[in-house]
């Protein structure tokens, strides 16, 4: 029942909604309060929303298309792009503001995501 829900864009959607809410909400100070004594905690948390986004928006693809290197590497920049896009929506929008490290977290867990779908799919080239 998963495999045939992650074979549609659902989860993804979701997923991705889910990000925009979380992306947006009025947080106040809680960047200042080291929650659970972990040091930039909401950097791991932009890792793995976009790194999840990514491995949610491959399994799709892949249910549609042949996974190949230049489809990760579109996927890469999309979802990335989305991130980008995120920190000027909350720079313009929103409390919250723009910060570069929360850009490179969001790449860095689109290149996570990339990783291990790559290694999943191996050899992309064939």
């Amino acid at each position: 029942m998963l495999n045939r829900f992650l074979t549609k864009p659902w989860g993804s959607l979701i997923w991705t909604v889910l990000i925009f809410f979380l992306l947006t909400i009025n947080t106040g100070s809680i960047e200042s309060v080291p929650l659970l004594g972990i040091k930039h905690l909401d950097k791991l948390v932009h890792i793995f929303l976009f790194g999840t986004q990514y491995i949610l928006w491959a399994l799709f693809l892949d249910a549609k298309m042949k996974i190949t290197l230049p489809v990760l590497l579109g996927l890469f920049i999309a979802v990335s792009g989305y991130g980008i896009g995120m920190e000027f929506y909350q720079d313009l929008f929103t409390t919250r503001e723009f910060e570069l490290a929360d850009i490179f977290a969001d790449a860095a867990g689109a290149l996570l995501g990339g990783l291990y779908i790559g290694a999943k799919n191996k050899p992309l080239w064939k």
